[in-house]
């Protein structure tokens, strides 16, 4: 007697394209210095300001990696939500905690 094999489950489908977003130079316009990022061309709020918990561990880090990109690697550290465009098709930008660019990327 020969097992019985189950065939695989279909594949899941594929979730519906995004809504054309926004370009780099429209968000810029719109939300400078307005506490959003941008997710594949969709502007989401970000969640209430964090706690001191939070705010210390990005002091911390940010000390850390600025004194070893000073020792080690020159380049640029910054923090406190700076906006990183991490791609522009579909737009993303992100507010990072703590964020780090060599001399190369500048």
């Amino acid at each position: 007697m020969t097992p019985v094999q189950t065939p695989p489950p279909p594949p899941a489908p594929l979730p519906p394209a995004a809504p054309p977003g926004l370009t780099l130079d429209e968000f810029l316009a719109r939300y400078a210095g307005a506490y959003v990022e941008v997710i594949d061309g969709v502007v989401k709020e970000i969640p209430p300001m964090p706690k001191m918990h939070h705010g210390r561990a990005c002091v911390r880090m940010g000390r850390f990696v600025d004194e070893y990109a000073e020792a080690h690697r020159p380049g640029v550290v910054c923090g406190n939500d700076t906006f990183v465009v991490i791609r522009t098709n579909p737009l993303r930008i992100r507010g990072a905690d703590v964020a780090y660019w060599s001399q190369e990327k500048l």
